[in-house]
């Protein structure tokens, strides 16, 4: 009984090394590559050698003579491989190595990787990566860029929809062919580029400010002409009160020498500007701006656009102009976009409440009536996370009364009076005071003359004193 189990296991064993010796070599690879098959016989130089395929022989050698290649094959030297240059899917299949009455057989599986529409895309195209190969019968595992969201990595094609800057990359494929022998896996490669912009914010604040509308590339887009095959076709900014609705184009670019706005054309392109695109607003406006580009990559046009929003804060009083003491009051503030976790706030000058709306709404109202204590500057905010991004000042002026307007202006009326009849009365008692200095005078010079008059003889005019002298 061991002696039949014993015989039983030699025979199937030698029946496995058999078929393993029929089943030869098996080689992968890629179609357009060089490939050189291996041949396990041991034929020495003098031995004569043959490759054949589907029994039509490609390249042998003679004894004592030189190699002898056919139809674009030949031998490697000093060897029994065969060497195929740029291999096609026509040369897949099994050959065989010939040698004194012996042959070995050596299978070529060819495989080719291909993307679609193309290896180089523009932004939100569809990429399909396929694995093409000359035998059905096999098994593969891609392996992606890590950021690349990619549920099944078994499947044949890859397809990638909305195609992001960021999916650019290298992309292997580990292909492992069923039912041979050979279990090695053969790794493919693809490298893939994405031509797009970067991400940016999609709301960017302003207290009335100049800002900038961010608008970067992955590439060189204001180069003219651009590389790598990529052109600049056309493109716009377009500004929207509301989002969704038909808007305004406030600028276009300009083609002539460089990619640029129309308004920033003068600006010298540096190094570091020329993948950047961002829109300089000198004088922002609250609403949406459309930023679209056109680009063309090897005959395929595709249309990038991003859409942005400069939240600017309004705010009104209702009723308008200044308001009357104790009289109700609507204080209305609006944004012109609202991030989903933003508020807008109320604040009084030198006070520390807040009084806030719900967040994500764009519009808030105070009601409050015109205390002289609510008179001054109020401030509406948009707090995102407890930080303020945007801010206007409104400024309440009350009004006062008609009674009190009266009592003021009778007040008024009658200082100026008052004023006016002291003027007069200092002016007259002025003028009274100079008439009486001028009497004065006049009479002492009048007295003066009279003294000197009677001084004087009546002969000659001479005084008395003079005489006395004579």
């Amino acid at each position: 009984m061991k002696r039949t189990l014993y015989t039983f296991v030699t025979s199937l064993i030698y029946l496995l090394y058999l078929l393993l010796e029929t089943a030869g070599s098996f080689q992968i690879a890629e179609v357009g590559v060089k490939v050189i098959l291996s041949c396990g016989l041991h034929a020495s130089k003098e031995d004569d050698l043959a490759w054949k395929k589907n029994s039509y022989t490609l390249a042998h050698r003679r004894r004592k003579q030189d190699y002898k290649n056919k139809a674009g094959f030949k031998m490697v030297s000093d060897s029994t491989s065969l060497e195929i240059e740029k291999v096609s899917w026509s040369d897949a299949g099994i050959y065989t190595c010939e040698s004194n009455s012996k042959s070995e057989n050596s299978e070529l599986v060819l495989l080719e990787i291909s993307a679609t529409p193309s290896a180089d895309l523009i932004m939100k195209e569809t990429l399909s990566i396929n694995i093409r190969s000359s035998k059905s019968e096999f098994t593969l595992l891609w392996k992606v860029p890590s950021n690349i969201p990619v549920k099944d990595l078994t499947k044949n094609p890859l397809i990638l929809s909305n195609v992001q800057p960021d999916y650019g990359g290298k992309y292997t494929c580990t292909v492992k062919m069923t039912g041979s022998k050979d279990d090695r896996n053969v790794d493919f490669t693809k490298t893939i580029e994405v031509f797009g912009f970067l991400p940016a914010p999609d709301t960017v604040y302003t207290s009335g400010s100049p800002v900038t509308l961010p608008w970067k590339f992955n590439f060189n887009v204001r180069d003219q002409p651009l590389g790598d095959g990529v052109k600049v076709i056309k493109g716009a900014v377009i500004h929207s009160e509301e989002k969704g609705k038909d808007g305004t184009i406030i600028s276009n670019l300009n083609l002539t020498s460089a990619t640029c706005w129309h308004h920033s054309c003068h600006v010298k392109i540096t190094s570091g500007l020329k993948s950047d695109l961002s829109y300089y607003l000198h004088k922002p406006k609250g609403g949406w701006y459309h930023m679209e580009i056109t680009l063309e990559l090897k005959n395929r046009r595709s249309e990038l656009s991003q859409t942005i929003c400069v939240a600017a804060i309004t705010t009104t009083p209702s009723p308008n102009g200044k308001i009357p003491l104790n009289s109700p009051i609507t204080l209305s503030c609006t944004v012109s976009c609202m991030p989903a976790n933003g508020v807008l706030c109320w604040h009084k000058d030198h006070e520390n409440d807040n009084t806030c709306g719900q967040h994500g709404d764009t519009t808030t109202e105070l009601e409050l009536d015109v205390l002289p204590e609510y008179v001054g500057n109020w401030s509406c905010s948009l707090l995102v996370e407890k930080q303020i991004m945007a801010r206007q000042v409104l400024i309440i002026e009350a009004a006062l009364p008609l009674q009190e307007i009266m009592l003021w202006s009778v007040a008024g009326g009658a200082t100026v009076l008052l004023l006016v009849a002291v003027l007069i009365a200092t002016l007259a008692v002025a003028r009274c005071r100079r008439r009486r200095r001028a009497r004065y005078r006049a009479w002492l010079l009048q007295t003066l003359h009279e003294q000197r008059r009677c001084e004087c003889d009546s002969k000659g005019f001479i005084p008395r004193r003079l005489q006395e002298t004579h």
